[in-house]
């Protein structure tokens, strides 16, 4: 028996020997999954200047086209919300998974940089 069962069990008995559902918080999210993914990849092309981040609202059409973003927090340092800005812009020419509602779909993200130092 995995942990996902084990916790299942615990929980209800109706999820108990149900391979077909799970519920939403245990389920993983392949669209948003898949497209964390891209966008992490493109991130790590940036170098890290500031312990910062941001909050962005990102819009998706049905065929996974990239329409728009909307800052919802921002960063106190031009460099790094230039950074954001840049990646951001550049991904509204990136092909992403369509939704899988068939629908426009928003969801935010939060962009970061961390720095880590280690003295010795």
């Amino acid at each position: 028996i995995n942990t996902v069962q084990r916790v299942l069990g615990n929980c209800s008995r109706r999820f108990i020997d149900s391979y077909e559902y799970l519920p939403a918080h245990l389920a993983f999210d392949e669209f948003k999954g898949a497209i964390t993914r891209i966008i992490a990849e493109r991130w790590q092309k940036y170098l890290a200047s500031s312990n910062d981040s941001v909050e962005v609202e990102m819009t998706f059409s049905a065929d996974g086209k990239f329409l728009r973003y909307n800052f919802i927090s921002r960063s106190y340092d031009p460099e790094f919300q230039s950074k954001a800005r840049d990646l951001l812009e550049g991904l509204k020419s990136v092909k992403f998974p369509a939704t899988p509602s068939g629908e426009r779909e928003s969801f935010k993200i939060k962009l970061s940089d961390q720095i880590e130092f280690k003295m010795e």
